[in-house]
């Protein structure tokens, strides 16, 4: 289903992936997004997908990952969920 949900919109992927720190902080890679959607009210296709290193279901199973990890170096404390996500980025 998820497949085809993206299939369905917009296959190009969003500039926030090549997006640098200014452009992060600012937003700016949304300009043209936005200015698209004060012209007229946004479609599915007008979206841009995440690239696969920016969707939750890829960042999940790598805390979740990190986390069985920490939790198997020391099984007598309970693992950081600071130092689990951290260890992700």
């Amino acid at each position: 289903v998820e497949e085809e949900e993206e299939e369905a919109g917009c296959l190009n992927v969003t500039s926030y992936s090549d997006a640098g720190l200014f452009s992060l902080a600012t937003l700016s890679w949304l300009n043209p997004l936005l200015s698209l959607g004060a012209k007229r009210p946004l479609d599915l296709k007008d979206i841009p997908l995440l690239a696969p290193k920016d969707r939750a279901k890829t960042n999940y199973k790598v805390l979740n990952f990190k986390w069985e990890k920490l939790k198997a170096e020391s099984p007598s404390k309970p693992p950081s969920l600071a130092w689990a996500i951290l260890k992700s980025s």
